[in-house]
């Protein structure tokens, strides 16, 4: 390619060879051709495949610099899974600079793995630097972990440290720390005694003093003491803890001593102790002498803290920091910069001089001087910038002195490598080592979740040991003894009863028996079931009588209690219940079966208020594809019935269908659809939500219904044994019998069938279902410690043996059962891969993760994105008509088979104000013929108590963005919006919509009530319909048959400030004004549709990357990418309204 500029001749010449095995490219660019034919910039890329790897070379040159030259290698093999080095020569060979990273299998033993990192200078006078961490892979002893480093530098030469662990066969443990924070070494081994307790001595040894000391633990007796010792062998301080089977001792207790006379005194105890009946008593000692001893302790923790000489590693960094800018400097950026200003200079002078000959009797001259002076200053004050962020540094530290207070060293380190590494965080090179990195991380996060998982079980069985305890089962008797099954009033009178019992006799009647906060003594009684609000009362009473003193004068323990139980983290709990595809029944309470079902069943009621009942139907006389019963779920809310069906989509209001979203006139009912989500909610009472794709409904209750629900989905008293319980009272084990009894319409048949054949082992289901529920490799292991899987492994191979022709499908969809319900606990989890898979119908199917290339678009999605505000309302009923247009302007353009969707956002009532997908015959997307439909209940009345705050713009935006758009179709949004798109009513930036629309080459269109003018112009703007970057629309380009508008026009077209109208243009989209609608609304119409229709790029020639990912509902949607992105559009012009009269 050669460019001719002004009297210069440029060349820019690019070659390359792909191969198999290999790639090779060379890029050259002479800025002057004629007269400098040997200041070449040179720029080449290789890349060789060797075993196992790749190895590849960037080298830069250029006459007046140093060549600059990256190498790096990336191999793999059995022993060493992770093989990378990289090394930067910029300059002469002795700048070099060398990453390696080297992860080892079976390193120096059998069972050990070990990661090394190498950073360092050729130079013998640079920097040198070394991290190796080893550890075992198995969790069986022995067990060894620890890491190496050093550290080697010109001026403090050699610095190493380490830190290891090992845990022997014969109960020896071995610590051995030797870096920054001191030196020491501790020595354990333990022990059992011959009357079961476990018996642990360990000594640890640091700047020559001696610590010992012992743990005795016996968790069949509940007992565990922990002791220190001082150089002679006599105890110094003791920490024991105790609970009792015996009715005789305290129920619990903790003390924790000391014996520095010789003589065993206590420091703080607490225990409780049983009175009479079903009372306890509490007693707390902590002298206020205490808190002294603790400041000390901190003092002394504060002062050994001090002693650590921060100020050496500080050095080190500085002078790493140091000899580094004066390499990148001198060999780098001294060179390019020089490099630029010198070629862009002349360049820019050349173009000045030819412009000078032109213009240089005009006042254009002098603009231009004024210009060159601004371009010369911009490139020396750049130049110099450069330079004094990379040596201002180094140069603060090499002439500082050393001090003990180092804060302000550390502040400038922290700042200099915060905006270093910022750059560099973003090369190539650098990313690759950091997904490298995160690699190793997930590993060894993997090991550490697995080990606590491990770790958990073992808690929960010694807990289990912990309730065999007389006392304690004699506690859990207490609710056992008033809790009697009956009908479902039972439940509500069982906690009746119980407050009865609360305050009639179960409580000593001075529950404060003692309160001295001088000695640090406090005694009170309680009694059991725990009653939360009268503790409450109990501590306010207790601060009340204290005579003028307040929380203050409490110890500080005291006063955090005090603030837990004023706070509302407490119960009631919100209950949550799963109906797994059409065979599966999780209740309440976590019980779990299976039947098939024929008839209506009733799920769940409210029986104290009839606030709410839901219900599960069969209809077996409209069977699905795959001949089940036709699903549904029914909700009636006091005089409205809402019927879901999760196959179809379909939402049905009183028996007639439904389009969503349905809000209630005061907000607390709503029904919305969200891509694979239908919502059911009744505020502060019950919330049903459907998961299409994975055929997944959960039902989640409010907490005030504890214990007044019934149904198949159990009765919400935390008790899963009465789970079964009848319509009129009494538990039952047959399934089959107690599904039957919540039969809700006459005429069903005979007995149901329940299912219980399992996925024989060795099948695919069985596979399946044992590696997502038993292996710790399953991303659904973070949440096995809290939710056991034993049942749901026993459904998913229920689900796989009554489905044996996908059992993926089935696995997948106990997998997600499960992933809900630990999601209840604040547990992130997610699904196996392989549950994602992106059906469409250009190409074959696509798995998660995976990405295929599609080529030419024959059809379009578009979105209409409208604010529900009475300024759109004659867009809103008109859209119809526009629509239809858009899909006939469409046809014309070779688009067939066309979608349209609607969102609505933006109405002040503050209720609909998010974004919501507006559905028409059940379908997100619709043909244009639907849209009135999906149009008709939008909301675009005046409010007369308006939410004060903008609408969010951008968020509407993005959730069109996230819109299940189809791999090969064209894309299209169109805004409709009355208000201003601003950032600060959005957590999004302007950039992240402008970056995101081009990336997935989606077209933005703004249709707002907003003027177009034309600057300097007699006609004003009338006639003019909308704009792009390139050119103007108006009724003049009617009867134009390619659309092309005005483009001698555009540079003197001025529009409101608003910073969506720039956005429109630049991701290639355009603004109408839609006062120009009011007028001339048909031929508007025509303009706009055209201009939606207008191919950009060419739809023959369009290529695009699709890939399927997940959304957040955990279902699979595809995102296409254009193969080559467009650069943004820059409009011709900046003018906006205001400026039309100047």
């Amino acid at each position: 390619l050669k460019v001719f500029f002004v009297q210069r001749e440029m060349h820019f010449h690019c070659q390359h060879l792909n191969t198999p095995d290999a790639y090779e490219g060379h890029w050259k660019v002479l800025l002057n051709a004629v007269e400098m034919p040997d200041r070449m910039l040179h720029m080449s890329y290789k890349r060789n495949r060797i075993d196992d790897g790749w190895t590849s070379e960037a080298k830069i040159s250029h006459p007046s610099i140093k060549d600059i030259i990256f190498k790096s290698r990336i191999q793999r093999t059995p022993e060493q899974p992770i093989i990378f080095w990289a090394e930067l020569q910029p300059g002469d060979e002795t700048n070099k600079i060398a990453f390696e990273l080297i992860q080892a299998v079976n390193d120096v033993i059998a069972t050990n793995k070990s990661t090394h990192l190498h950073l360092y200078s050729r130079d013998p006078n640079g920097f040198d630097a070394s991290f190796t961490f080893y550890r075992t892979t198995t969790i069986e002893s022995p067990l060894f972990a620890g890491y190496f480093w050093n550290w080697r530098t010109q001026n403090r030469g050699l610095r190493s440290g380490h830190a290891t662990a090992f845990l022997g066969r014969n109960n020896i443990a071995i610590v051995d720390y030797d870096s920054f924070f001191g030196k020491f070494r501790g020595e354990g081994q333990r022990q059992t005694s011959p009357n079961g307790d476990e018996v642990a001595d360990f000594t640890f040894v640091s700047d020559g003093k001696e610590f010992k000391g012992r743990v005795i633990y016996n968790p069949k007796t509940h007992h565990f003491e922990a002791l220190t010792f001082d150089g002679h062998g006599k105890p110094v301080r003791s920490l024991e803890v105790a609970a009792s089977n015996s009715t005789k001792k305290y129920l619990f207790s903790m003390e924790l001593s000391n014996y520095l006379d010789g003589n065993k005194k206590t420091d703080f105890s607490y225990s409780i102790e049983r009175r009479a009946g079903r009372s306890f008593r509490n007693r707390l000692y902590f002298p206020p002498k205490n808190y002294e001893a603790i400041k000390r302790a901190i003092a002394v923790g504060e002062e050994a803290l001090g002693r650590i000489d921060f100020d050496a590693v500080v050095g080190d960094i500085a002078h790493f920091a140091e000899k580094s800018a004066t390499l990148f400097t001198d060999e780098f950026i001294d060179p390019i910069a020089t490099l630029l200003v010198e070629e862009m200079g002349e360049m820019i002078g050349e173009a000045l001089n030819g412009f000078n000959d032109v213009y240089y009797e005009g006042s254009f001259s002098e603009a231009l001087q004024k210009v060159t002076a601004l371009i010369e200053d911009t490139f020396t004050a750049i130049e110099r910038a450069i330079f004094e962020m990379l040596s201002g540094f180094s140069q603060d530290m090499s002439h500082s002195r050393r001090r003990r207070d180092v804060s302000n060293s550390v502040d400038d380190l922290r700042s200099y490598i915060s905006d270093t590494l910022n750059s560099i965080y973003n090369s190539r090179p650098a990313k690759v080592a950091v997904a490298v990195i995160e690699g190793i991380a997930d590993t060894v996060n993997y090991n550490i979740g697995e080990l606590w998982y491990r770790m958990r079980n073992k808690g929960e069985q010694i807990w289990d040991s912990v309730l065999e305890n007389s006392d304690i089962k004699a506690i859990r008797s207490t609710f056992a003894e008033l809790y009697q099954p009956g009908s479902y009033q039972g439940n509500y009178d069982f906690w009746n009863r119980l407050r009865a019992r609360l305050t009639t006799g179960w409580f000593a009647r001075e529950k404060i028996i003692e309160a001295d906060t001088q000695r640090g003594k406090y005694i009170w009684d309680f009694g059991v079931p725990l009653d939360a609000e009268s503790i409450k009362q109990g501590v306010s009473k207790w601060t009340d009588d204290q005579t003028g003193k307040d929380l203050q004068t409490l110890p500080s323990t005291g006063r955090i209690v005090a603030s837990v139980l004023k706070s509302e983290l407490m119960p009631p709990f919100e209950g949550q219940a799963l109906v797994v595809g059409d065979q599966h029944i999780v209740t309440f309470d976590g019980t779990m079966y299976s039947f098939d079902g024929e008839c209506m069943y009733m799920l769940a009621r409210d029986f104290v208020d009839g606030n709410f009942t839901v219900m599960l139907r069969y209809d077996a006389d409209n069977p699905t594809e795959s001949g089940r019963p036709t699903k549904s779920m029914i909700i009636r809310l006091k005089h409205i019935m809402i019927e879901v069906f999760p196959d179809k989509g379909a939402v049905y209001l009183n028996g007639q269908p439904a389009e969503l979203p349905l809000f209630g006139e005061r907000g607390n009912l709503v029904l919305t659809r969200s891509h694979g989500v239908i919502t059911v909610e009744q505020r502060h009472h019950l919330k049903v939500s459907c998961y299409l794709y994975h055929d997944v409904c959960v039902v989640s209750v409010s907490g005030w219904y504890f214990g007044k629900t019934a149904g198949l989905l159990g009765t919400f008293n935390n008790e899963p044994s009465d789970d079964l319980m009848r319509p009129r009272g009494g538990v039952i084990n047959n399934v089959g019998q107690f599904v039957k009894k919540w039969e809700a319409e006459r005429g069903c048949r005979g007995p149901v069938k329940v299912i219980r054949d399992l996925a024989a082992e060795g099948s695919e289901g069985y596979e399946l279902c044992r590696r997502y529920f038993k292996t710790g490799e399953s991303p659904l292991a973070p949440g096995f410690w809290k939710e056991s899987t034993v049942p749901y492994l026993d459904m998913c191979l229920r689900e796989t043996a009554t489905r044996p022709r996908n059992p993926r499908v089935a696995a997948c969809k106990i997998a997600f059962a499960y992933l809900k319900r630990v999601e209840k606990y604040g547990i992130k989890t997610s699904l196996p891969s392989e549950c994602y898979v992106c059906k469409n119908d250009v190409t074959e199917d696509i798995g998660f993760g995976h990405k295929k290339h599609l080529y030419g678009h024959n059809s379009m999605d578009v979105v209409f994105v409208v604010e529900e505000d009475a300024c759109n309302g004659n867009l809103v009923r008109d859209i119809d008509t526009t629509v239809r247009l858009v899909d006939k302007e469409l046809l014309n353009a070779g688009y067939v088979n066309n979608r349209f969707g609607l969102i609505g956002f933006g109405h002040k009532s503050g209720r609909n104000s998010g974004p919501h997908i507006r559905t028409a015959r059940d379908n997100i997307f619709f043909a244009s013929q639907d849209m009135i439909l999906a149009a008709e209940k939008m909301r675009l009345d005046p409010v007369v108590d308006r939410d004060p705050s903008g609408a969010d713009v951008f968020a509407a935006i993005a959730h069109a963005v996230n819109m299940p758009f189809r791999a090969g179709a064209s894309r299209s949004i169109v805004l409709m919006a009355c208000s201003d798109c601003s950032e600060s009513n959005s957590h999004l930036s302007y950039s992240d919509i402008q970056r995101t629309l081009l990336e997935r080459g989606i077209t933005l269109h703004l249709v707002a009530d907003k003027p177009i003018k034309v600057r300097k112009s007699a006609i004003k703007g009338k006639g003019i319909y909308g704009i792009d970057a390139d050119t103007v629309y108006g009724n003049k380009d009617i009867s134009q048959a390619q659309l092309i508008g005005q483009p001698d026009l555009r540079p003197q077209i001025a529009t409101a400030k608003d910073i969506c109208i720039a956005l429109a243009q630049e991701v290639h989209g355009s603004f109408f004004s839609s006062k120009a609608l009011r007028g001339d609304g048909k031929n508007w119409k025509s303009i706009f549709s055209r201009r939606i229709a207008k191919r950009m790029p060419s739809r023959t020639d369009a290529c695009e990357q699709c890939e399927c990912i997940r959304d957040e509902t955990f279902s699979p949607r595809t995102v296409c990418r254009p193969c080559h992105p467009l650069a943004p559009k820059v409009p011709l012009t900046v003018y906006t309204s205001d400026d039309i009269e100047y």
